[in-house]
């Protein structure tokens, strides 16, 4: 989790920033930059105050300053992303909702394959964005999403992460208003078992997802996962409950 980070360190971070963005670079990329023969005691000091990531051995990549500072302010997700080669288009995406949706933004929720620490190489990154005040038409709203994954910076992080990771690390956004979101959907089955909450605006999300939790606890409802790796739903009701619950 990310703490303040000191003064001192305040400008090396900013210049590693501006030069790679959100791409990773080695030791000696930033030692070209910083221009410091301490550039390995710069990055680990950076790392250890959760600011910049270690991607591996000499190589390193610098956490965008909104997400660490939503980690400062005690919204820690980070963490909970085991397949950390798609953290720079999750985070990216992030800041990117945060600048068009700007207040109206309710929650963003992270599930499918992604979640549970699961996604193949060609997976999408599959993200339940709900806001207030959209538009009705669905072509409006896809304007919106347009808006939030075009970018030059975007573009160049998912092709650097497919030629240097084989992993194509596409985005699936689902922009659902804040009253459709009180409606139980389908997605929210799901979610009940595998999913990371990135941010819920007074916990709406988390509380849907929890009364639709204790719901399918009380009918019954298992999940079943094949072989291959996909999975269905058996909502098989206990006969003296079914009459209570409604989904």
């Amino acid at each position: 989790m990310a703490k303040a980070l000191p003064n001192w360190l305040v400008n090396k971070y900013f210049t590693l920033f501006l030069f790679f963005g959100l791409l990773p670079f080695t030791i000696e990329d930033a030692k070209g930059v910083l221009r410091s023969k301490k550039t390995s005691i710069l990055l680990f000091k950076m790392a250890s105050y959760g600011w910049v990531d270690r991607v591996e051995r000499g190589v390193y990549r610098v956490i965008h300053p909104f997400i660490a500072l939503m980690e400062v302010s005690g919204l820690k997700w980070r963490d909970r992303i085991k397949q950390k080669d798609r953290l720079p288009v999750l985070e990216l995406t992030v800041v990117k909702l945060f600048e068009v949706l700007g207040s109206n933004l309710v929650s963003i929720v992270l599930f499918g394959s992604l979640s549970k620490g699961e996604a193949k190489p060609e997976s999408d990154i599959d993200l339940l964005v709900v806001a207030s005040g959209l538009p009705s038409k669905y072509s409006e709203r896809t304007k919106i999403i347009r808006e939030i994954v075009s970018s030059k910076l975007m573009d160049e992080i998912i092709i650097q992460t497919w030629k240097k990771k084989g992993v194509y690390a596409d985005l699936n956004i689902m922009l659902v208003d804040d009253n459709e979101a009180n409606i139980t959907h389908p997605f929210y089955l799901d979610m009940t078992k595998d999913c990371v909450i990135i941010y819920d605006k007074n916990e709406s999300i988390s509380k849907k997802i929890a009364e639709v939790r204790g719901k399918l606890e009380k009918i019954g409802a298992k999940r079943f996962e094949e072989p291959n790796g996909s999975w269905y739903w058996v909502l098989t009701p206990k006969a003296e409950d079914v009459k209570d619950v409604v989904l």
